[in-house]
């Protein structure tokens, strides 16, 4: 592996895994709700592999500068269709494996009505746990990650601001 792409893979871990962890809190709930352990492992399979996916995504628009640190119409924008496909993926699949006659349950219109409108609180929590996550891995990988060197930087800088401004708001 080169280190151009292995730099590459180091910035879309906080992504990948941010998707990861809903699919297995989709899990987690259908363990708690007492369903079959098959329907468990399809459901943590069928909804974490597109949002991972999705999520490395994000993390590589982010790394490539297409979209802003910390830039939250971005993410729903981008959210709005990722999410929207990672849920159709895990309806379909989840139909599939219950053998169901439909594969959106409730209707192609309903179905793709409600997943625009939850995409948004997806896309604002995917957003703060990144911005809350991200900063510690590019912390640890900025020695030998330039992009990450860049984000440390850029948070600093920001802090720093954020810090003068407060300081002359008090003294005002």
């Amino acid at each position: 592996m080169t280190n151009s792409v292995k730099r590459m893979t180091e910035l879309l871990l906080p992504g990948s895994m941010l998707g990861v962890i809903a699919s297995f809190a989709v899990g987690g709930v259908a363990l708690y709700g007492g369903l079959p352990i098959g329907y468990v492992v399809v459901s943590v399979l069928a909804l974490g592999i597109p949002l991972a996916l999705f999520g490395a995504g994000y993390s590589l628009l982010l790394a490539q500068a297409r979209i802003r640190i910390g830039g939250i119409t971005p993410a729903v924008g981008y959210w709005l269709i990722g999410y929207t496909v990672s849920r159709t993926i895990y309806e379909v699949v989840i139909n599939l494996y219950l053998g169901s006659p439909s594969l959106l349950s409730d209707g192609v219109l309903a179905f793709f009505g409600f997943q625009l409108l939850v995409s948004t609180g997806f896309a604002v929590g995917f957003m703060w746990l990144h911005e809350n996550i991200a900063p510690m891995w590019w912390v640890h990988i900025r020695d030998r990650n330039p992009i990450a060197a860049a984000y440390v930087a850029a948070y600093t800088q920001q802090a720093a601001y954020t810090k003068q401004s407060k300081e002359q708001a008090t003294r005002s």
